[in-house]
């Protein structure tokens, strides 16, 4: 997920759907009363997929069960990018891999994706295709357009949309629930954006330094960086793997 300010939101409401929140979505802080507009999108360029899943095959190798969570999964793009990688290189294998936790703080955000039909650019089903090695229509099917400022929407196929549980929650209070050990959190390009009253990212990386044990793994995103989440990450006991964006807890 990433946010973006939205310089005219009475233009920008006016031309697309608010009430569905799936590529764009409306965020108000209620501190600064500033409007944001949230986009997500398919197999986002900032995290190597196949780098990621092929350290995912080989960090589990043996391991029967692996916990995988999504905080500020938005419409679902990310969780089911992830599924779908995770079908491609293990087939049956990636079983225990699920089912993927997927939230996200904004309830309308849950009910678009439970609901199972999510907005694209045309120029995103490009990337869905060549990520999905010519295959997409494996995946999805297409389905009735929901917000008119998208160009297309695909509807996840079968047991995609069973991998995934989609939930409304806070990350802080998701952590408390996460086993320590074989966890995979993805939570990424929201850092920034948490409250700096409290200095709540350096709270976060320190609960996540506190829970998580070797075993597992912590992934974030190319705009995290603007509020040092690597070095908060590093503070409390992460190191970043050989695929950029990815931690693990360093061992005792």
């Amino acid at each position: 997920m990433n946010i973006t300010a939205v310089q005219n939101y009475n233009l920008y409401s006016k031309q697309c759907n608010p009430n569905f929140k799936a590529n764009n979505r409306k965020i108000i802080d209620k501190a600064t009363g500033n409007v944001y507009k949230t986009t997500t999108y398919f197999f986002r360029e900032d995290l190597n997929w196949d780098g990621f899943v092929k350290l995912l095959d080989n960090k589990y190798k043996d391991t029967l069960k692996v916990n995988v969570y999504n905080d500020a999964c938005s419409g679902g793009h990310e969780p089911v990018s992830l599924a779908i990688k995770l079908k491609q290189r293990m087939g049956k294998r990636a079983d225990k891999f699920f089912p993927i936790h997927a939230s996200d703080y904004n309830p309308t955000n849950i009910k678009n994706a439970k609901a199972g039909i999510m907005g694209i650019k045309n120029e995103e089903l490009y990337r869905i295709n060549e990520e999905t090695n010519n295959r997409y229509r494996d995946y999805f099917s297409f389905a009735p357009r929901t917000n008119f400022c998208d160009d297309l929407a695909l509807s996840p196929k079968g047991d995609l949309s069973k991998n995934i549980e989609y939930k409304q929650g806070d990350i802080f209070k998701n952590i408390e629930q996460m086993p320590s050990s074989n966890t995979v959190l993805l939570c990424r390009n929201f850092w920034r954006y948490l409250p700096e009253d409290g200095n709540n990212a350096e709270k976060l990386a320190q609960k996540l330094g506190e829970k998580l044990d070797s075993s597992s793994l912590v992934v974030i995103g190319e705009h995290d960086g603007e509020c040092n989440t690597k070095g908060l990450l590093e503070k409390y006991g992460f190191e970043e793997t050989p695929v950029q964006y990815v931690f693990q807890k360093r061992g005792k």
